[in-house]
């Protein structure tokens, strides 16, 4: 223990061909979890993999996942995940394994979050790692009629055009303020903006709306209601 706690301690000064002689030099060594984690940043990747290895069948707290995960490569750290997380997993230690993790294994945590843990600001963290279909699970997994409009900007890049043409619906509903509708609307389906100017029509939203909207809007559609504005004019 006493020969490790001095490798520890120079490691910050040695080089890494160094400090990866000096560990394999203690091949057959025990090491605790935790000591594997004060190696981590000093050791190459593969060393450190295969000393993970050898201790996949121990019990590890899967708060050193976290600490660990930067210096894994991906099917190492998949590995030692699957094995070290049994039942359910606080939704913080996802968003901290994410970057690091294969979006298979990935989605398969967010899957098995505690509940109770995920919050909103988790979303926005967890959109750019994991699947459409996963993602849009969590955020359809409340009640539909309480939207949350600004986090629904911030997913919007992340979810597909058919779940936020859905989400358009409730404009007319009441659900969603038509103001949001000019964030969303790079990432809206050109039917849907079409749906958008029918509500305009119908008194939905205003016409102001419509301008912020013309950006986004095709040249066909865009000379039809330049054509009946003009129309309602001279009439």
């Amino acid at each position: 223990k006493a020969d490790l706690e001095s490798v520890l301690d120079a490691a910050p000064m040695a080089k890494p061909s160094t400090m990866n002689r000096v560990v394999e030099n203690m091949e057959g060594f025990k090491f605790t979890p935790e000591q594997i984690v004060g190696l981590a940043p000093f050791i190459g990747r593969d060393l450190l993999s295969s000393i993970v290895d050898d201790i996949i069948e121990s019990k590890m707290d899967t708060d050193l996942l976290a600490d660990l995960a930067p210096f894994l490569n991906r099917d190492a750290l998949d590995k030692l995940v699957i094995r070290a997380v049994n039942g359910e997993i606080d939704a913080d230690l996802v968003v901290d394994l994410a970057p690091f993790l294969s979006k298979e294994t990935l989605n398969g945590l967010v899957e098995r979050i505690k509940d109770g843990t995920l919050e909103k600001s988790h979303l926005g963290e967890l959109a750019p790692f994991i699947d459409k279909a996963t993602l849009e699970k969590l955020v359809f997994a409340e009640d539909s009629s309480e939207i949350d409009a600004d986090l629904l900007e911030e997913l919007a890049p992340f979810l597909g055009h058919e779940s936020l043409d859905r989400l358009v619906n409730q404009v007319a509903e009441g659900n969603l303020d038509a103001s949001h509708l000019v964030s969303l609307a790079p990432f809206l389906s050109r039917d849907t903006l079409k749906k958008v100017l029918q509500y305009a029509a119908e008194g939905s939203i205003s016409a102001d709306l419509v301008v912020d909207l013309a950006p986004f809007l095709d040249k066909e559609t865009l000379a039809g209601l330049i054509r009946g504005s003009l129309h309602k004019r001279s009439a």
